[in-house]
C-alpha cells in the first residue's frame, strides 16, 4: 500500500448522515400505517454499521451520491425483502452490505407487513484536497481554541480511514491504534505549511503519515500572524486535546 493510494482515500474519506425524510426522518413509511419513529430507531441503532459500509463503497470509489433503501418487513419484525433503489454503487456484493445491516435490525412486530425507505445521505468531507473548518466555530482571529475544536470537526475522517485500511487491505487494527502528538503550524493566511509527528506509539507508517497529510489539507482561516500549536490524540479519535 502506497503513501499515495493513502492520501488519495484519506482526502476522499466521508461520513454518513440521516437525511431528512417526509417526516423529518431518515425513514419513510410506504406501506403498513405505522409511524416511522420505531423504524427509524432501529435503524439509527445500525448506524455505526452502515458507516463502516460506507467506508467500503467509498473505499471502491463508488458512493458518491445518497443512498435509498426499500425495506420490505413482515408482521413479526423480520426483514422479508431489501433493496437499493437509488444509488451509484455497481458492486452488487458492497450494495448488499446495507441490506444485511438492514435485516439486523431489531423492527417491532405490527398487525400486517410494513414497507419503508430508509435515506441514507454519503457526504464528502475532503473535497479537492482541501478542507475549511466549519463556519459554526466561527474566526480563527482571536480564538486560542478554534485549531482544536476545527481538528476535533474534521480529524473524524482518521476512524473512516482506519477501518477502510482494514477491510480493504487487511492492515492490522492494532497498528493503527495509539497516540499521536503534533506540532503544526499555521501561516496568516489559514493554509499549513508545517506538520511535525513530535511522539506517536503508533505503528502503522503509511496511517501515520495518511493522518499527517489531513492536517495539512485544513485550511484554518486567516489571523494576524503565523501560529505554532501542539495537540495530542488517541485513534480511535476521540478528540484533541493540549499536549
Amino acid at each position: 500500500m502506497t503513501v499515495a493510494r493513502l492520501r488519495c482515500r484519506a482526502l476522499t474519506a466521508v461520513f454518513l448522515a440521516l437525511l431528512a425524510g417526509a417526516a423529518g426522518a431518515g425513514v419513510v413509511v410506504v406501506e403498513g400505517g405505522v409511524a416511522a419513529a420505531a423504524y427509524d430507531a432501529a435503524l439509527a441503532q445500525r448506524m455505526a454499521w452502515f458507516q463502516r459500509a460506507v467506508n467500503v463503497c467509498t473505499a471502491d470509489e463508488a458512493c458518491d451520491k445518497p443512498v435509498v433503501m426499500r425495506i420490505a418487513i413482515a408482521a413479526t419484525g423480520k426483514v422479508s425483502d431489501c433493496r437499493l433503489i437509488e444509488t451509484d454503487i455497481r458492486n452488487p456484493q458492497t450494495a448488499d452490505l446495507f441490506c444485511q445491516i438492514a435485516r439486523s435490525a431489531a423492527f417491532p412486530a405490527a398487525a400486517g407487513p410494513v414497507l419503508i425507505e430508509h435515506h441514507l445521505g454519503v457526504q464528502q468531507v475532503f473535497q479537492n484536497g482541501r478542507e475549511r473548518c466549519p463556519a459554526t466555530l466561527g474566526e480563527r482571529r482571536g480564538n486560542p481554541a478554534f485549531v482544536r475544536q476545527c481538528l476535533d470537526d474534521l480529524l473524524e475522517v482518521v476512524d473512516a480511514t482506519r477501518s477502510s485500511e482494514h477491510h480493504q487491505y487487511g492492515a492490522p487494527l492494532e497498528d493503527m491504534t495509539g497516540n499521536m502528538r503534533l506540532r503544526l503550524t499555521i501561516k496568516p493566511n489559514g493554509k499549513v505549511s508545517d506538520v511535525d509527528v513530535l511522539e506517536t506509539d503508533i505503528r502503522g507508517w503509511n496511517f501515520r503519515r495518511g493522518i499527517v497529510r489531513l492536517v495539512e489539507a485544513i485550511e484554518f482561516g486567516p489571523a494576524e500572524k503565523r501560529e505554532t500549536h501542539e495537540v495530542q490524540f488517541s485513534v480511535p479519535f476521540t478528540g484533541t486535546r493540549d499536549p
